[in-house]
C-alpha cells in the first residue's frame, strides 16, 4: 500500500487511513478512543468521558444508570420514577427516607401526609384544613411537621396559633408544649384544640 494515500490520520494512535470512513471505523471501534459524538471530542478514558455526559447541559444522561435521553424532560421523568429524587433541588438520594428527610429539613413539607408544597403559605393552609380540624395525629408527627426549615430557608413569620381561651402562641411554643405533654391523648387534643391565625 502507497504511503502517500495514507492521508486520514489519527494523531493518538499515530496510525494513517486511507478514507475517512476508515478512520471513523477506527475512532468507533478502537479501545484508545472515548468519543463524544455530539461534540465531536475524544476523551482520554471511558471515565473522562462519562464525566463529560454529567457535566455537559448537552446531554439529558443518568450518571447512576449510564443512560442517555433524547431530553432533559425525559432524563426528569426517569429521575422521578426510578431514583429517589428530589425535582426542586435536581439531587439524587440513596433512599426514599433520605428524599423525605431532605423535603423536610430544606422545603414546606407536611411530614403527616408526605406532601411537597410549593410555599410555606401552601404547607400551612393544608396544615390548617387537613389537620388541625380533621385528624389526631401524634405529638411527635405534628413537632416534626412544624420545626423549622434546615439551614438558608426561613420558615413564614407570620402564623400563630390561639387556644380556645384566645391566649396567642407562636409555633415555637406550641412544640415546646407538645413536648412537655409527650406523645398521646393529651397532647392530641391540645392541638386539635388550637387554632391557626395568621399576624
Amino acid at each position: 500500500m502507497d504511503v502517500l494515500h495514507l492521508i486520514y490520520p489519527c494523531n493518538r494512535c499515530n496510525i494513517r487511513f486511507r478514507t475517512p470512513y476508515d478512520l471513523e471505523n477506527h475512532f468507533e471501534f478502537s479501545p484508545h478512543h472515548n468519543i463524544c459524538i455530539t461534540c465531536d471530542e475524544d476523551f482520554p478514558s471511558p471515565l473522562a468521558l462519562k464525566e463529560h455526559y454529567a457535566q455537559s447541559p448537552r446531554h439529558p444522561y443518568c450518571q447512576p444508570c449510564d443512560s442517555h435521553f433524547w431530553t432533559g424532560a425525559e432524563l426528569e421523568l426517569h429521575y422521578e420514577n426510578e431514583h429517589d429524587y428530589c425535582g426542586t433541588c435536581q439531587m439524587i438520594f440513596n433512599s426514599q427516607e433520605d428524599v423525605n428527610e431532605h423535603h423536610k429539613q430544606n422545603h414546606p413539607y407536611c411530614t403527616i401526609c408526605r406532601v411537597l408544597f410549593t410555599s410555606y403559605d401552601e404547607l400551612n393552609d393544608h396544615w390548617s384544613s387537613t389537620h388541625m380540624s380533621h385528624c389526631r395525629a401524634t405529638s411527635d408527627d405534628i413537632s416534626q411537621t412544624m420545626s423549622s426549615p434546615g439551614p438558608g430557608i426561613q420558615a413564614p413569620q407570620q402564623i400563630a396559633f390561639r387556644t380556645p381561651t384566645g391566649v396567642i402562641l407562636t409555633t415555637d411554643e406550641v412544640i415546646d408544649m407538645i413536648k412537655s405533654l409527650g406523645a398521646g391523648e393529651a397532647a392530641n387534643e391540645y392541638v386539635l384544640n388550637l387554632s391557626l391565625i395568621r399576624l
